[in-house]
């Protein structure tokens, strides 16, 4: 059984506030869930674990870098509205009024 001033510190650890019976019933509360927690972890370490590096499946969500043929200089400027030699031709505004 956990100490009534642990279970105060992990109470203000998790920046709770209780009234005195609320706190009371969250002892008992807090101290069973703990409970169970070492029981668990004790029961988990006794038995031969797996090593995983991680819990998570890891994979790129990038494609793979497969080389293939370029665009054309010509498909590329098709749409463009404005375009100078082999360049896209880019209109500077002014947004200043």
């Amino acid at each position: 059984m956990y100490t009534s001033q642990y279970l105060r510190k992990i109470i203000s650890l998790a920046s709770l506030e209780f009234s005195v019976e609320e706190e009371v019933k969250m002892k008992k509360n807090i101290s069973s869930i703990l409970l169970w927690i070492d029981k668990k972890f004790k029961k988990d370490s006794k038995d031969e674990i797996e090593d995983k590096k991680s819990a998570i499946k890891r994979f790129s969500i990038l494609r793979k870098d497969i080389p293939q043929e370029s665009l054309s200089i010509s498909s590329v400027l098709k749409n463009s509205s404005q375009k100078e030699g082999c360049f896209f031709k880019v209109i500077k505004k002014n947004l200043k009024k």
